[in-house]
């Protein structure tokens, strides 16, 4: 279970980044989230397929869902105007690209990844493998295209807008 042990300690350090959000600065952040944020995705893809032992679904508690929000908040003041950005939902189908929010996004991912974590810690028989398909049906089926989108965005935002307050690779080919 390697894999399993790599991935929670990823889950661990994203976590922990977006709680500490209030203590950086925008570069600081968007450097920090473009290291993470691509290990933590392909160690998704390693997850073992697993079924889960308990029949109850592991969800947010009121904490965890109000720490979230807070998530959210600072990272739309952290990164202002430039926090708003467009995409395609379905890049396969002709279609409008929709709003998004880089904040809304990485606290998805991390409303999804907490509870979760949270279970692994416990130690409890059957809780790996309950956290271990959490993390995988997850990723699959939402966080993993949050995380995907706010990554183009974040990408786009370091090399070619600018991070507020005037840092960013602003890289011309």
């Amino acid at each position: 279970m390697e894999a399993v042990e790599e991935f929670a300690s990823l889950a661990d350090q994203y976590c922990t980044m977006l709680e500490r959000t209030d203590t950086e600065d925008a570069w600081q952040f968007v450097q920090g989230t473009l290291a993470l944020l691509p290990r933590l995705y392909a160690a998704a893809w390693r997850l073992p397929n697993v079924e889960p032992l308990s029949e109850e679904p592991i969800s947010a508690s009121a904490s965890i869902a109000a720490e979230e929000k807070r998530i959210e908040g600072r990272i739309g003041a952290l990164l202002g105007p430039s926090n708003l950005y467009h995409f395609v939902f379905d890049p396969f189908e002709e279609e409008a690209p929709v709003a998004s929010l880089i904040g809304a996004d990485l606290s998805e991912v991390y409303g999804d990844l907490r509870p979760a974590l949270d279970v692994f810690r416990r130690g409890g028989p059957g809780d790996l493998a309950d956290a271990t398909w959490e993390w995988r049906f997850g990723f699959t089926t939402h966080w993993g295209r949050h995380a995907s989108c706010a990554l183009v965005a974040l990408h786009n935002l370091a090399t070619d807008r600018g991070v507020p307050g005037g840092k960013g690779l602003n890289v011309a080919l």
